[in-house]
């Protein structure tokens, strides 16, 4: 009983043992057959694929365009699409994106500025276009020019003391800019926009350039680009003054009790910034020349330059001065004078070859009726001439005895001949 029973046991066992061999086998022979399937269907033509493709857009026919109207393709250059195509699949795997071409047509554009153009895709006959990424683009076209305009400065939230203002000084003052020109005839001008704030001495700034119309208003154009997009800003403050215009003396002779002096004009107004102002006129005059007493030998007028320092301007139109002298209380006199002496004669041998000089004398009545030849002395001096022989012109100068110094002077000039052996 018991080996009938093991009998069986054995046989079930083989049995098993067989089906998992035979299972295993017909699992390898579905995978066999499953590979010569997806070969098949690889290596055969039954099968179709999309594929995506980048393609660069060209525009034809430019040549065309530009002969007809001037016009040039300005933006939109550079641009790709993907185009996806549908084919065999070994047809498919075999194209380049180069097989293929995205193409705008602008021979027949008939205004300027930015068009929407359809875009025409070009690819080999066995596959089909069955998706563009954008079916169309919007190029400007118009006449790429170069046009200058004017940099100007607005200025918000400014204020300055209420006797002064802002005189505005650029590093550039116009700038060029190029585009398209539908686009560039609308630009006024390029401005800065500053807002300083209270001023109270001068600035110096960069700012910003950008288009306006003759409104003020922006002109933004991805289109158009400025030679320089910055400008430096130098704000300067300036005040004005009126000046009392006078004249000062060269020997200290000249007052108000044996001239009268008038200036025309007498008043003049200056422009500069404060500070200078402040320092160069502090009394609130002007000298406009310094008058040599020695050279008017009578009344005369004179007309001198108005000068002024670096950074101050005339607001006024006058450019020059007129003085008048008139002597008052003085008179002239002529005196001989024949005491001449020779200064700073060291080892010379020199000799005097003048006698006398009639001197010329302005001042006081009351003095001129005194003044005799005694109270006058004439001095030339031979320091600069000892390495010079032979006959010499030396000047000479008049000095007058105490009671007579600072009220009367000689007119003109004098010299004496001197013979240097």
């Amino acid at each position: 009983m018991n080996n009938n029973i093991s009998s069986e046991k054995e046989k079930r066992s083989r049995s098993a043992g067989s089906g998992r061999v035979m299972d295993f086998i017909a699992k390898i022979a579905c995978l066999v057959v499953a590979f010569f399937i997806w070969f098949y269907a690889m290596s055969s033509d039954v099968v179709t694929l999309e594929r995506d493709f980048t393609v660069p857009v060209v525009f034809e026919n430019e040549d065309i365009l530009l002969e007809k109207t001037g016009w040039s393709v300005l933006s939109g250059k550079g641009n790709s699409i993907v185009v996806t195509l549908k084919g065999k699949r070994n047809t498919v795997n075999k194209i380049n994106d180069s097989d293929i071409r995205a193409t705008v047509d602008v021979s027949n554009v008939e205004k300027a500025g930015i068009q929407e153009l359809v875009i025409k895709v070009s690819a080999p006959t066995e596959c089909e276009v069955v998706n563009m990424s954008v079916s169309s683009i919007s190029p400007n076209i118009d006449k790429r020019v170069t046009k200058t305009v004017p940099v100007k400065v607005v200025y918000y939230d400014c204020t300055t003391p209420t006797d002064q203002e802002l005189e505005t000084v650029l590093n550039v003052s116009s700038v060029e800019i190029t585009g398209p020109e539908s686009e560039l005839d609308k630009v006024d001008a390029a401005q800065a926009d500053l807002s300083p704030g209270y001023v109270t001495q001068s600035l110096k700034m960069t700012a910003p350039l950008r288009l306006v119309d003759q409104n003020g208003n922006d002109i933004k154009s991805d289109y158009v680009t400025l030679n320089t997009k910055t400008v430096n800003v130098t704000a300067k403050l300036f005040a004005s003054r009126e000046l009392i215009l006078s004249v000062d003396n060269k020997y200290g002779y000249f007052n108000d009790n044996n001239v009268s002096i008038s200036i025309t004009p007498q008043v003049i107004t200056v422009r500069g910034e404060p500070l200078l102002l402040e320092e160069k006129f502090k009394d609130g005059k002007l000298v406009v020349a310094v008058l040599d007493e020695k050279k008017f030998v009578s009344d005369g007028k004179q007309e001198v330059p108005i000068v002024l320092p670096e950074g101050v301007t005339l607001t006024t139109t006058e450019t020059k001065a007129e003085i008048d002298v008139r002597h008052i209380n003085t008179d002239i006199k002529t005196v001989t004078v024949s005491d001449i002496q020779l200064k700073n004669i060291g080892g010379l041998d020199c000799e005097l070859q003048t006698e006398s000089l009639n001197i010329m004398l302005r001042g006081p009545y009351d003095l001129l009726s005194t003044i005799g030849e005694d109270d006058i002395t004439l001095t030339a001096n031979m320091k600069n001439y000892s390495s010079v022989t032979g006959i010499m012109v030396i000047p000479v100068s008049v000095s007058f005895s105490s009671e007579y110094e600072r009220s009367v002077y000689e007119l003109e000039s004098y010299s004496v001949t001197v013979n240097i052996k």
